[in-house]
């Protein structure tokens, strides 16, 4: 090959090399598009959950009262929603006004979580209510939301209906109150516990909770007590209200709460109930062969 030739194949190789380093500074420079791509736009737009109604304080949201609206991304609100699906079946904390962008402070407040555990937990024609139980009433304060329990409960009746005749006046029960005992309500469902902070002392110092004992821990009576939320029906709701308010004038004169908690099994959850036929002085004298008070000579009052 002549030099002539060679010298006019470097020169364009040369040339060729400057050419593709030019387009790629050339780009760069913003001249064309980066990555092989159309350069990255910053939205200003965005998608949020609107109401289409006034909801209510307590409301349990359907997809009817929704929609999706644009709007500018410096207006949308903190905790903004951008799916309807997030929040159908949830309930309003807050009353939300037609119009209204929803956020996540429509629906939580600090109970929030055990709160929609209650509900959704509820059967329809279901209440709720709270039972106060501890240590020696509760058992051990090991009762879980899932459990199954009875109540049981132990009053001092006072006075009586002769014949449970409702237009007879009540008389006092001879010699005084007399201690009964019944098993009152069978099978329902713990729907959740809380656990107050302690308040009992012992040697002057407050009692504070620990973790759950394991089986054959040994345990010390601390004086921690724990709230039982229940599912009962409008009728055992007021059988429980009606023992809680007697329990509250007797309380103190009893060794334990009145109103106790009895743990089932889980393998008893369609059980029938038990016929129990209540517990009177009289029930542990005849049945259970306990043996009555006996007067010793020189103890009968004088006239």
């Amino acid at each position: 090959m002549k030099r002539s030739s060679r010298l006019i194949i470097l020169v364009g190789a040369i040339l060729a090399v400057a050419a593709f380093a030019g387009i790629i500074w050339w780009g760069g420079q913003g001249g064309g598009s980066k990555a092989g791509g159309p350069q990255a736009t910053v939205a200003t737009t965005t998608r949020v959950v609107q109401a289409t109604v006034d909801i209510p304080l307590g409301t349990q949201i359907t997809a009817q009262q929704l929609t999706l609206a644009t709007i500018p991304v410096t207006s949308a609100p903190l905790g903004a929603y951008s799916d309807p699906a997030q929040l159908v079946g949830q309930v309003t904390r807050q009353p939300i006004s037609k119009g209204d962008t929803l956020t996540s402070a429509n629906f939580i407040t600090a109970n929030t979580a055990q709160g929609n555990q209650v509900e959704k937990a509820l059967k329809a024609g279901y209440r709720a209510i709270s039972v106060r139980v501890d240590q020696d009433s509760g058992v051990g304060t090991l009762i879980q939301p899932g459990d199954r329990v009875d109540m049981v409960i132990g009053l001092l009746i006072q006075e009586y209906v002769p014949g449970a005749n409702p237009s007879q006046l009540p008389q006092a029960v001879p010699g005084g109150p007399q201690l009964s005992v019944k098993d009152i309500l069978q099978n329902l469902q713990v729907l959740a516990t809380l656990t107050p902070p302690p308040t009992a002392t012992q040697n002057g110092q407050q009692a504070t909770a620990s973790a759950a004992p394991t089986a054959g821990a040994a345990v010390g009576l601390t004086g921690q007590q724990m709230i039982v939320i229940l599912a009962v029906t409008a009728q055992q709701a007021e059988v429980i209200k009606y023992a809680q308010a007697q329990a509250a004038g007797i309380g103190s004169t009893t060794a334990s709460s009145p109103i106790s908690l009895i743990l089932r099994s889980p393998a008893d959850a369609s059980a029938p109930p038990d016929k129990t036929s209540g517990v009177v002085l009289k029930t542990m004298i005849d049945q259970y062969g306990v043996l009555p008070p006996v007067l010793l000579e020189g103890t009968l009052p004088t006239k």
